[in-house]
């Protein structure tokens, strides 16, 4: 141990002992093997997230993608105020600036994967450079960090764009990490690269906004022995960043769709699931073992920097104890959303910052037994759950394309902007949609305003004459075919005046619509202004009949193409009324039906009825919304 000069009065800071020049020298030459397998493992992951996640990308915004939309086409009113705006509970004006260059260079909603995946495989180099430099040599065991950033198991993050936010938050929080890490005197330019994290940190939302204050508060013994410059740069940043801090949460609304909690079971529970999830999204395979173990290492290093506090470690126990402090965070706000949207597949990259704290404690501060098992056993763990963590992956890519595929191929086959099913159709989709037709992105270059054929698998009979249709409502009800057999349309005439008159067709042996997301039909109307009814009846499991209905009107002269999501349809209970009881079980499906609402003489032709394959909108909410843990913890 080197004992720093006490001639100023300051107490003894006892640093760890670097190599010298020599024994650098010679543990540089005897770890050829290792700095092969951690850089072969860094390359191996860095290479298969680009191929795998961009092969498998869209240039198509989801989510918060969407909010994009009006800046990068020039629409955005009231810029600065926009990018101070919170989205959920997030104020992330560095990001949104970051993405927003990114798009400008180059308008395609995969860029910011791109520099996801980059950012990610920069971060993990810089936890191996770092440790090869401050202990003399690479060891095998630092293939912890890329396992950790760049595995599969990461895809939710670099396959998202709008993820650039949390991959900002973690590469600061990281960098705040390797800044503090070391115990001897600040240099300036290592106090400017702390700095610039502490103020940086509170602009890229609450993942990891609590490092700014408590890191800060236990940089200030340190700060205290440091030169002058350094002195002026870390206070002014600290106040800086604590100010930044306070003033996010000014004017901050609690989401009025977030359910509060509902216990304080639950919360600790959520914030343990979160904690777990610093080894990726396989903890939610058995979540009691995966915190129990998580806990145990940050707990475990926990100890060993309060041992250690004479040698500087207050900063790296702030650290940990800042990864506690956004674990009861995330529970408390998301334990109420957790049946609807499981623990997401976001929230490893906020927890596992932590986690490399964790394996830079042990490696740095744990004895000398420690000091291999501790990096080593993090490390074989990770690479003992990478299958799981890969397997993970793959379900939010194929999450992802039953997401946003169906939308595409509506777009593609031409339904227009009022009947896309996506997101509904509310204005500021509608707004956004035409805004990246008009600016010619991707797609969205094929949105129409006039729809041409519904997309998706036939289901009206047409194209083999028509088997199995029937009108209701007596003379005043009737459908007659038209065309060749291969060009086939249905004509509807009808009268509503003395009974509801009705056109619909039957499936006597039931179909199985659970793999799909709509019911879309092509149809030329008058313009007449009438709503007509849509019913899908299904098998009850009592023997009998269920109703569920959905409407649109003939409002338009001319043909279109209309979708309807399967959750736009309510259940209709035997008084004839809607009521909650859903969603609409489709694997049973026995008949579909129109009938006609509005007085006088009418008339509808259909092209064709089809059913759009994908999820319901909405449903899953996520890839891990349907994970079920191992007992006794799910």
């Amino acid at each position: 141990m080197a004992v720093k000069d006490l001639s100023s009065g300051e107490a003894a800071v006892l640093e760890p002992a670097l190599a010298t020049p020599d024994e650098g020298t010679q543990l540089r030459s005897s770890d050829g093997r290792a700095r092969l397998f951690v850089w072969g493992s860094w390359t191996a992951g860095l290479v298969s997230s680009f191929i795998v996640v961009l092969s498998n990308a869209r240039n198509f915004p989801i989510y918060e993608d969407w909010q994009m939309v009006p800046a990068l086409t020039g629409h955005q009113d009231h810029f600065l105020n926009w990018l101070w705006s919170p989205v959920n509970t997030h104020r992330v004006p560095l990001p949104r600036l970051i993405y927003l260059g990114l798009l400008k260079l180059w308008p395609d909603f995969r860029v910011g994967m791109i520099f996801n995946i980059l950012l990610l495989g920069l971060i993990a180099a810089a936890f191996i450079l770092y440790l090869r430099h401050v202990r003399g040599r690479t060891r095998w065991s630092d293939a912890f960090f890329p396992l950790a950033f760049l595995s599969l198991g990461n895809w939710a993050n670099m396959g998202f764009g709008w993820q650039l936010m949390w991959v900002v938050a973690a590469a600061l929080a990281c960098g705040l990490l390797l800044g503090v890490a070391t115990a001897g005197e600040f240099s300036t330019r290592r106090a400017l690269a702390v700095g610039a994290c502490l103020v940086a940190i509170p602009l890229t939302g609450a993942t990891a906004l609590p490092f700014v204050p408590l890191v800060s508060l236990a940089l200030l013994p340190r700060i205290r022995r440091s030169h002058h410059r350094v002195r002026v740069i870390l206070i002014s940043s600290i106040c800086v960043g604590i100010a930044l801090t306070v003033l996010d949460f000014v004017g901050l609304q609690h989401p009025a769709e977030t359910p509060p909690s509902p216990s304080l079971w639950a919360t600790l529970a959520t914030g343990a699931k979160f904690i777990a999830l610093a080894v990726g999204p396989a903890a939610g395979a058995w979540w009691f073992v995966s915190a129990l173990t998580v806990i145990s290492i940050l707990a475990g290093a926990a100890v060993l920097v309060f041992r250690n506090r004479r040698e500087g470690t207050w900063p790296l126990l702030a650290f940990l104890l800042a990864g506690f402090v956004i674990a009861a965070e995330i529970g408390n706000e998301r334990a109420g959303n957790l049946p609807q949207w499981g623990m997401l597949d976001y929230y490893p990259l906020a927890a596992l910052p932590v986690l490399c704290c964790a394996y830079i404690v042990y490696d740095r501060y744990g004895p000398t037994t420690w000091r291999r098992f501790g990096p080593g056993v993090l490390c074989a763990g990770l690479v003992a759950i990478l299958p799981i963590n890969i397997y993970y992956g793959f379900q939010f890519r194929d999450w992802y394309h039953g997401f946003v595929d169906p939308f595409a191929n509506e777009i593609k086959a031409g339904i227009p902007v009022d009947e896309l099913s996506y997101h509904g159709a509310t204005g500021a989709w509608k707004n956004a949609l035409l805004d990246l037709r008009q600016a010619g992105i991707g797609v969205f270059s094929r949105v129409q305003d006039r729809g041409v054929i519904a997309p998706g698998r036939r289901v009206d009979g047409l194209d083999g004459g028509g088997q199995g249709w029937f009108t209701v409502g007596g003379a005043s009800s009737a459908g007659l075919l038209e065309g060749v057999p291969a060009q086939q349309v249905l004509q509807w005439n009808y009268d509503t005046q003395g009974s509801v008159p009705v056109l619909g067709r039957s499936f006597p042996a039931g179909e199985d619509w659970r793999a799909t997301r709509s019911i879309d039909f092509t149809v030329t109307g008058e313009g007449s202004g009438r709503t007509v009814d849509i019913r899908v009846a299904t098998a009850s499991g009592s023997g009998g009949v269920d109703r569920y209905d959905a409407t649109f009107d003939d409002d338009r002269l001319g043909t279109r193409t209309i979708a309807i999501p399967w959750d736009a349809f309510r259940h209709v209970n035997t008084k004839g009324e809607l009521d909650s009881k859903g969603p609409i079980p489709l694997q049973h499906v026995v008949a579909v039906s129109f009938g006609a609402v509005g007085a006088g003489h009418g008339s509808l032709v259909i092209q064709r009825i089809t059913l759009e394959p994908g999820q319901q909108w909405g449903w899953p909410w996520s890839s891990a919304a349907g994970r079920r843990s191992l007992p006794p913890w799910r």
